[in-house]
């Protein structure tokens, strides 16, 4: 690490050589960056320091007891650059910081609010080892001073949990009206303004809203709230529930015109297909990996069905 200290200090001074440059490059690609949630009060929000000095202020500045101070990065080298020397600055304080277009908002009452504001899905590792897997534009909230005590966690949007086995501290996910309360287990849980869709992998969840009773779930099942009505109903898991995280449908006498509609919300993109062929069905398990050309080619196939895509940027299914 010395060597890659110093390639930086050198960038950031203006004197490093393209050669070394090009190394830095390839280190920052050769090393996934670990995404880990704070365990204490100390507030970091990655924003807007522009000058050359930024890593030695980065250095005299960030220690503990700094919770008042947000920094603001935009240059992409020294986001990275950061990214790398902050947490090995900070870890021996038990702290730990989420980059990339993660951003962690603390308060004065320790309240940690996680944003990813990118189009990719982000992953966090929290003290207690579990794991959460966030999609893009979700919003988690916790309280830091006393989580591994107390796992309670506020989402807004959709994510994936992996939670670490603890008996005697239950895991527990609030979104909105309804509470999720597991023991460890991995699950999915999608909340908008409308409903709150719960999915259940492994192990086994209560769900439990307003006073009502309890709802167990079991793997395979998914409970959904309906926050208009105030009812909760269980169904078998759909083909959907966690491809955002996997990458892939797997499919069973899915109808084209189902996976279309989930194509179009995963993709951005307009999609037609004629009611004369949205009916025709596809098993087997679709990548979702690749460009919406790619996929569409893929679920086409089967059928011997092309697509064509317009000037406006929609898509045509024949």
């Amino acid at each position: 690490m010395n060597h890659i200290h110093k390639l930086i200090d050198r960038f950031l001074a203006g004197t490093a050589t393209p050669e070394e440059k090009e190394e830095m490059q390839q280190y920052f690609l050769r090393h996934g960056l670990q995404e880990e949630l704070p365990e204490t009060g100390i507030e970091f929000h990655p924003g807007k320091e522009q000058s050359k000095k930024m890593y030695r202020n980065l250095i005299q500045q960030l220690q503990p007891g700094s919770a008042d101070k947000i920094y603001r990065m935009h240059n992409r080298w020294l986001l990275r650059i950061a990214a790398v020397l902050i947490p090995v600055i900070l870890i021996g304080a038990g702290i730990y910081l989420l980059l990339k277009p993660v951003s962690i908002i603390n308060t004065s009452h320790t309240i940690a609010e996680i944003r990813n504001n990118s189009e990719s899905i982000r992953y966090l590792k929290l003290k207690d080892g579990s794991e959460i897997w966030l999609n893009k534009h979700a919003i988690l909230k916790l309280d830091t001073s006393n989580f591994i005590q107390n796992r309670k966690l506020v989402l807004e949007g959709e994510a994936y949990f992996d939670v670490s086995h603890d008996p005697a501290h239950p895991f527990e996910v609030s979104t909105g009206q309804l509470n999720t309360v597991v023991l460890g287990t991995s699950f999915s849980i999608n909340s908008n303004s409308s409903c709150t869709n719960v999915t259940l992998l492994t192990g086994k969840v209560s769900l439990q809203s307003n006073g009502m009773p309890s709802q167990i779930l079991s793997p395979g099942q998914s409970g959904e709230y309906d926050l208009k009505t105030g009812t909760l109903r269980t169904t078998p898991v759909s083909a959907y529930a966690i491809a955002w995280k996997t990458k892939e449908i797997n499919c069973k006498n899915e109808k084209l015109e189902s996976i279309i509609h989930y194509l179009q919300d995963h993709y951005r993109t307009n999609i037609r297909i004629s009611k004369r062929i949205a009916g025709k069905e596809f098993s087997g398990t679709l990548s979702l990996q690749g460009n919406i050309s790619s996929v569409l080619n893929r679920l086409l196939f089967v059928h011997q069905l092309k697509h064509r895509k317009n000037q406006d940027g929609s898509i045509v299914i024949y």
